[in-house]
């Protein structure tokens, strides 16, 4: 047995040859390794947005009659704009199909765009949500 697998090393060795010494950066060239946190330096200037003047720091104060900590839901959906009025989207809908059924012409589609502004795709809506139309 010992002999065959030293035969099939030998065949191995004169079909593939032996394998080339792979290149790579010396251990001279190497970075140096990384310093314990203990010998790291603190930061030198701003070390956060607001210091960096990217964001203005406002003052966490709650809202009266609610203890500091209180989570308060967003304030409910405004009514739509006059002159308009409200769809509840269902499965199958675009913005396309939404204007043909509702307003008389696919063509108005970018209307009920222009009337909602979060919808990033006309043909991804969700079934439930509630969109705004134009009068007919």
């Amino acid at each position: 047995m010992k002999c065959h697998v030293a035969m099939l090393m030998l065949v191995s060795l004169a079909i593939f040859g032996c394998p080339k010494k792979q290149e790579g950066p010396q251990a001279s060239q190497l970075p140096p390794p990384p310093k314990p946190a203990d010998e790291l330096k603190p930061m030198e200037g701003p070390t956060n947005l607001t210091d960096m003047g990217g964001l203005e720091e406002t003052p966490s104060v709650p809202a009266a009659g609610k203890p500091a900590g209180t989570v308060t839901a967003p304030p409910a959906p405004s009514a739509p704009p006059s002159g308009t009025r409200t769809y509840t989207v269902v499965k199958g809908d675009g913005l396309m199909s939404i204007a043909r059924k509702q307003l008389g012409d696919a063509k108005r589609w970018r209307e009920i765009q222009t009337l909602n502004p979060t919808l990033t795709d006309p043909n991804k809506l969700k079934v439930g949500q509630v969109i705004i139309l134009p009068a007919k």
